[in-house]
């Protein structure tokens, strides 16, 4: 194996650290004292997963071209896609080498929502289902990075 990306560690370190925001949120009391505490906290705890996924997506765009499998259910085993007659070698967006960025772009989704809910939402129930889709696009992301994660079985 090869070491991370420096950007990637950038981006681990930066959700470590709105992770870090969030447990002092959670951990203050919510007295009329502490609303703008907490409120400041909201901000910076999902401005830090925002600015770590940006850095997660950075690092996990692949260096081939994009494209769709010919056939879902069967992504070429070598990596070459046919394009325009030619087989070249190509990252499949419904592959294993894809499930990082898309596990990416889900945090990123989830991110951006938390922000927005932090920020700009001031209606409740738009806010509340905004977190219910960024709680799901973060699911989403954990499960795409543990499938891009897992290594390839070790052939004898």
């Amino acid at each position: 194996h090869t070491r991370p990306h420096p950007v990637y560690i950038a981006g681990v370190a930066l959700y470590a650290a709105g992770y870090m925001a969030y447990v002092v949120y959670f951990g203050l009391p919510t007295t009329l004292n502490m609303t703008y505490t907490l409120w400041w906290l909201n901000i910076l705890g999902s401005s830090l997963f925002t600015s770590g996924s940006l850095a997660l997506v950075y690092t996990t765009l692949p260096s081939k071209h994009l494209t769709l499998c010919p056939n879902y259910n069967s992504p070429p085993a070598d990596g070459k896609i046919e394009l325009n007659g030619e087989s070249e070698p190509g990252v499949c967006l419904c592959g294993k080498e894809a499930s990082l960025l898309w596990g990416s772009l889900m945090f990123l989704l989830g991110s951006v929502e938390f922000l927005s809910t932090a920020t700009y939402i001031q209606d409740p129930n738009l806010a509340r289902n905004l977190n219910i889709t960024a709680y799901v696009a973060f699911l989403l992301g954990r499960f795409y990075f543990v499938q891009g994660s897992v290594p390839e079985p070790l052939v004898e």
